[in-house]
């Protein structure tokens, strides 16, 4: 989308027209624009379709029908969010008393807009491009009389008390009537002001930058983060949940010092500064809990906003480190001002960082869980997801990702032995830690017993389902098929009131645990849990021996009796065995 759909170029030049005719942006706040530009960059990250009505009532108004559900609207829809986002930055810099902005004159590196450009209106004539007030105010169907542009109603809705969205989709409103000139209707064009008359300032000589000793080439801080996620992103090195967040603990760092600060000149004074003064107070989940608001609103906020944890400041400091480290090699900056700042963990009791769970709280979790079809508003098509994953954590020691993620053709029988096989694949969206979490490990007789391969069969014999997945409400995302399943820790620590240190991934500390003190083994310890094997020798070529690891599976007991906390009788040998014939005839490679 370099360049924008030439429908949302009209859209973005009548805007940035009509107002360099009534000079709205001179009386609105800067700030508006700011909340307006935050309100598209959403749009934009998170393809959000219905928080852009203005343009599907424009398109309308033009006879084409966008709806936002479909998804060949999607891109135009979005090319209209970039366009946005580039018009309300001018028209944020008009607003500053700054004509000199890209648009109406070259900024102050006699650069013009990349999207927009003065040559979208003809100064000369006084009138838009193409998309004319006559051939957009036809259809009535969306009424739009309501809203003005007029500089006195846009002052008023500046002081009434209304949230920043409302504001912003006001605005929103406002622009989508300068779009269609609806403030100027039956108006004689005026000429362009002067102060929007394009200027353009004689070819001065540019002087290169003197840098310092070791610094082979200037490169501008928003230049540098972006060639360094490209390239370490480019080629699938990197999962998209990892790019994401190395690209947010990246952006502080242009926020804080400019994005259009050269490298060289961060020092280190300024990153010890970052680290003793923003670090420490720069809130949990920023983006989610207060989206919109600037670093500068969030510092000065009473009370503060919960800060992130000593181990995310570490994290911080180390995607720095590395953005700067790559920086060095490129000749960009002379040293790397992080060395020596990231503050080494203190010496703790690595058991305690995510203990496991006491039997007495196993007890109320599973409890709970029997408990959940007699709860009000229980969703009966999400209790599958909710009963058998918690048991699989418990008995198998899997990650909840690697439990959330399997397809009903990860449940095979080897040598007559149930197993569940955990594998990356692409197309599917299924991920691995790492090469040793690839492994085929054998189903505990708990879970057999309870009577899980009669759900993985129905699973396989329902011709309607809606996927090939083991639990088909689970959806897949770039950070795995676990987002559902995060109800669990929230019950836990708000109904169950379990420590907030504990978590799905306690079931993890209890399986080690538990084989660690019976299990002399722990090569097939490593086997079953997806560990990384000690060696050359257990990492390249040993694979555990399917029997041996079912034999140390059943170990696994916690002194639990499962099936009276979840009000089930065991099933029997015999009845397990019809169901291990029956798996093995269904998942049987067929002649043809």
């Amino acid at each position: 989308m370099g360049i924008l759909h030439p429908f949302v170029r009209e859209i973005c030049a009548n805007i940035l027209y009509n107002d360099a005719q009534l000079m709205t942006s001179l009386s609105t706040p800067a700030s508006e624009y700011s909340a307006a530009i935050m309100h598209y960059r959403r749009c934009l990250k998170y393809k959000n379709a219905d928080a852009v009505p203005e343009f599907i009532q424009l398109a309308a108004n033009q006879g084409v029908t966008l709806d936002p559900e479909d998804p060949a609207a999607l891109p135009l829809i979005m090319n209209y969010c970039q366009g946005m986002i580039e018009t309300c930055r001018i028209l944020k810099e008009r607003a500053n008393g700054n004509m000199h902005n890209g648009f109406d004159a070259p900024d102050a590196r006699g650069n013009w807009s990349a999207e927009l450009s003065q040559d979208d209106i003809t100064a000369e004539s006084g009138i838009p491009p193409t998309l004319k007030t006559e051939d957009i105010q036809g259809n009535e169907q969306y009424d739009l009389s309501s809203v003005t542009a007029l500089p006195e109603s846009m002052e008023r809705a500046s002081q009434e008390p209304e949230t920043t969205l409302s504001r912003t989709l006001l605005l929103a409103q406002q622009l989508a009537a300068l779009a269609q000139g609806k403030s100027a209707v039956r108006r004689k064009p005026s000429p362009v002001p002067q102060q929007y008359a394009p200027v353009v300032p004689d070819p001065q000589p540019v002087a290169e930058p003197s840098l310092p000793y070791g610094v082979r080439k200037a490169k501008m801080l928003k230049d540098g983060i972006e060639e360094y996620l490209h390239e370490k992103t480019s080629g699938g090195k990197m999962d998209a949940k990892t790019a994401i967040t190395m690209r947010s603990m990246l952006s502080l760092v242009g926020e804080v010092f400019g994005p259009e600060r050269f490298l060289h000149e961060i020092e280190r004074n300024m990153i010890v500064k970052l680290r003793s003064e923003i670090l420490p107070r720069y809130p949990l989940n920023r983006r989610k809990h207060y989206p919109g608001k600037s670093l500068q609103e969030l510092l000065k906020m009473v009370p503060a906003p919960t800060p992130i944890s000593e181990r995310t400041q570490r994290h911080y400091m180390e995607y720095w480190s590395m953005l700067f480290n790559w920086c060095v090699q490129c000749g960009y900056m002379a040293n790397n001002p992080v060395t020596g700042l990231i503050d080494k963990p203190e010496a703790t009791d690595l058991t305690e960082l995510r203990p496991p769970f006491e039997r007495k709280e196993l007890e109320q979790i599973f409890a709970d869980i029997a408990r959940m079809p007699e709860l009000p508003r229980f969703r009966k098509e999400l209790y599958p997801m909710r009963y058998w994953i918690p048991l699989i954590g418990l008995y198998q020691g899997m990650r909840l990702n690697e439990i959330c993620q399997l397809h009903i053709d990860d449940i095979c029988v080897v040598d007559g032995v149930p197993c569940i096989r955990i594998r990356p694949c692409e197309a599917r969206g299924q991920k691995v830690k790492n090469s040793s979490s690839i492994r085929t490990v054998p189903i505990h007789s708990a879970l057999l017993r309870l009577d899980f391969l009669d759900y993985v069969i129905s699973r396989l014999e329902n011709k309607c389902r809606k996927n090939d997945q083991l639990f088909e409400e689970l959806t897949g995302t770039t950070s795995g098929y676990q987002r559902k399943m995060q109800q669990f820790n929230k019950r836990i620590h708000d109904v169950l009131k379990i420590s907030a240190r504990k978590s799905f991934h306690s079931f993890r500390h209890n399986f080690d645990t538990e084989l660690s003190n019976k299990e002399p083994n722990a090569f097939l310890i490593q086997c079953l849990d997806g560990h990384a094997r000690q060696g050359e020798l257990g990492k390249r070529y040993s694979k555990g021996d399917l029997l041996a690891m079912k034999e140390t599976l059943e170990k696994v007991e916690y002194g639990l009796d499962i099936f009276k906390i979840m009000g089930c009788k065991p099933l029997k040998a015999a009845a397990v065995q019809e169901q291990i014939k029956h798996l093995t005839e269904l998942t049987a490679p067929s002649d043809s």
